[in-house]
């Protein structure tokens, strides 16, 4: 017999999703009653994961713990945004559950479909491709069950053992943005924003979209490479970067923003020199698009350097020195420039 949850790949790559179907997951299930899910809960791993690294924790899903069986989920969302499919019946993902929102309390690994977020949770946000992936699965599902969003809940919502995920996620926006079928992603930068572009303006063609995909990657080390530099200038006992032993001192510091800055400028360049090779594509739409995006990560670092330099009367130096830089991002054949 199936088990009750075989539908998720249909309707999550329906949903527009990258679906990966892990080797058995449609017979996989947890000792247990099977689910009759009325909600989605949503959790992190609480494992640091990258674009490079996106979903680390997949075979521990589908394995388990030494303190508990697997699988432990339904579907591990990775930080790129892909959905990787672990089970098709119980998960023990929930534990015991207390009412929250309009579903009840119990069996928390009956009640809900279960999806892991890939990323720390603590010291790491999720990405704004997991961000939009885990809006747009949780819909689908919720859709699929004949659930309002407000049936979307965080772990911490129903634990009663204090649990803390998904770590920095607004919940509450986070059902808006199921309601809406939109995603408001952390870290300012939409990830929908230049496919909406690139639909808008080259139709269906493949190959562009392949590339708004590397695009939006290269946005996305570009503001970890100033997430990483504001840390640094904020705080200089933080560690030089997650998981080095070695600390900031006045002296590397430099070194750091001087190796940062230069690999943002790198992720720039590779951009506009894509688009420069790219037939059939409007470089300047695409720049016009790119703009905005790297001056709302760029532009505030910018400011408040500036005016640590040189003072607080120097706020119109700072607000020229952004718009040089967006106009040398945006300016036609300015990529040597950079």
């Amino acid at each position: 017999m199936a088990l009750p949850l075989v539908w998720l790949a249909d309707v999550l790559r329906a949903a527009g999703l990258r679906v990966v179907e892990t080797p058995g997951w449609r017979e996989r299930t947890a000792r247990g009653t099977q689910p009759r899910p009325l909600g989605v809960l949503n959790h992190h791993t609480a494992t640091p994961t990258s674009y490079a690294r996106p979903a680390p924790t997949v075979q521990t899903c589908i394995n388990g713990r030494p303190d508990l069986d697997g699988p432990l989920c339904h579907a591990v969302i990775g930080y790129d945004g892909t959905v990787h499919l672990i089970a098709a019946g119980r998960a023990n993902h929930a534990g015991k559950a207390k009412a929250s929102g309009p579903n009840p309390g119990g069996d928390g690994n009956a009640l809900y479909v279960g999806f892991e977020w890939d990323y720390h949770g603590v010291n790491q946000s999720p990405s704004p491709e997991q961000y939009t992936a885990a809006v747009r699965a949780t819909r689908a599902v919720l859709a699929k069950l004949g659930r309002p969003a407000e049936a979307a809940r965080g772990h911490r919502e129903t634990s009663v053992t204090g649990k803390i995920d998904p770590g920095h996620v607004d919940l509450d926006q986070f059902r808006r943005d199921v309601a809406a079928g939109t995603s408001t992603a952390p870290g300012g930068i939409e990830s929908m924003a230049l496919d909406t572009v690139w639909r808008d303006s080259y139709g269906n063609n493949q190959t562009v979209h392949s590339f708004m995909a590397e695009t939006q990657r290269d946005l996305n080390e570009v503001r970890d490479v100033i997430t990483r530099l504001d840390a640094a200038v904020n705080g200089l006992q933080q560690s030089r970067i997650p998981g080095d032993k070695n600390r900031t001192t006045g002296a590397n510091l430099w070194f750091d923003a001087g190796s940062w800055t230069n690999q943002t400028l790198g992720h720039v360049v590779a951009i506009r020199a894509a688009l420069a090779n790219m037939q059939g594509v409007d470089p300047t739409k695409v720049a016009d698009a790119l703009r905005p995006a790297l001056a709302e990560v760029v532009g505030p670092v910018v400011r408040e350097s500036v005016k640590a330099a040189l003072g607080e009367d120097s706020a119109a130096q700072a607000d020229a020195i952004v718009d040089q830089i967006a106009d040398r991002l945006a300016g036609p054949g300015r990529a040597s420039a950079l």
